[in-house]
């Protein structure tokens, strides 16, 4: 019985060892397949980020726009109202 007992130790130690999830180096394979994983991500994200870039910029240069204009709109009435003053 005391022979078996550190077998039975080293066998349970190693089936647990076994159960546990345990950092390896990647493959050169799984470092390819994360590799392409990785870069298809990227440019679906990539396309995303400019649609969204696009989109952004069209309201915000409608935005800018509208502000411009409403501007001079404002200068053009003050101008035509002044204009008027001084005709009277």
């Amino acid at each position: 019985m005391h022979r078996a007992l550190p077998l039975l130790l080293v066998a349970l130690m190693t089936i647990s060892y076994r159960c546990e999830e345990v950092d390896r180096p990647l493959t050169r394979a799984e470092r390819a397949i994360l590799d392409s994983l990785y870069r298809l991500e990227i440019k679906r994200l990539e396309q995303e980020l400019d649609s969204l870039c696009e989109a952004r910029w069209e309201a915000l240069y409608a935005q800018m726009f509208d502000s411009i204009m409403q501007r001079r709109i404002q200068e053009r009435q003050q101008l035509l109202q002044r204009f008027k003053h001084d005709r009277q």
